[in-house]
């Protein structure tokens, strides 16, 4: 699966890509809006993960322009803000929603899932 990741904390993001080169999928990481939105206009992915909270904008940011894609990946977010209502997020268009520190193996249980109802499709 073609992933971006968007997470500010340079430490989170490397192990995230790591883990998720390890789990075979294909990776691209980005530490701001404006990187993440060079990557999402030159590539094409099937799944998004963003921090909620990012410098020079936000994840919702990113979730209002994915939407506008004619093929809209599946969007998940991470933040360490437990006061965020995550009905409201989910109604926006989250598919999934992680709080910080997060479980990695259940991200990876939805991303497996995401890939079943993607192989299913085609």
């Amino acid at each position: 699966m073609q992933i971006l990741i968007v997470e500010d904390d340079l430490d989170i993001l490397e192990i995230l890509l790591e883990e998720f080169q390890i789990s075979g999928h294909r990776v691209d990481g980005a530490i701001d809006f404006q990187s993440a939105m060079t990557l999402l206009r030159a590539n094409k992915y099937e799944l998004i993960v963003s921090d909620y909270n990012i410098p020079k904008g936000s994840g919702l940011e990113i979730l209002e322009y994915i939407k506008t894609l004619s093929e809209r990946p599946f969007f998940f977010m991470i933040s360490a803000e437990v006061e965020l209502e995550i009905n409201d997020l989910l109604k926006l268009g989250v598919d999934r929603f992680y709080t910080k520190p997060f479980d990695f193996e259940k991200i990876l249980l939805d991303i497996d899932v995401i890939s079943n109802k993607l192989l299913q499709k085609n």
